[in-house]
């Protein structure tokens, strides 16, 4: 036997239906896609958002995502600290 380590990380999909809050859902996809640098086995790949609030979703997440700023980390800080 040889030791190995595998990425099977799969395809997650986010949904989100007419009744969510569309703040809060673009937030999760946000965070649920961009967490690690988007580096995460369990992020959100695609997002299957119902037809009445597609452009509503859209325009929510576009606002939110135009916040983000990237950044040294705060391990680097750590480590400059030192």
């Amino acid at each position: 036997m040889l030791p190995i380590s595998l990425e099977l990380g799969g395809n997650d999909a986010m949904i989100v239906l007419d009744d969510a809050d569309v703040h809060r859902a673009a937030a999760g996809a946000l965070w649920g896609g961009l967490s690690n640098s988007g580096q995460s086995c369990a992020g959100v790949e695609r997002i299957y958002v119902q037809a009445n609030i597609y452009s509503r979703f859209m325009e929510e997440i576009k606002r939110q995502g135009s916040k983000l700023r990237q950044g040294v980390g705060t391990l680097t800080i750590l480590k400059l600290a030192r």
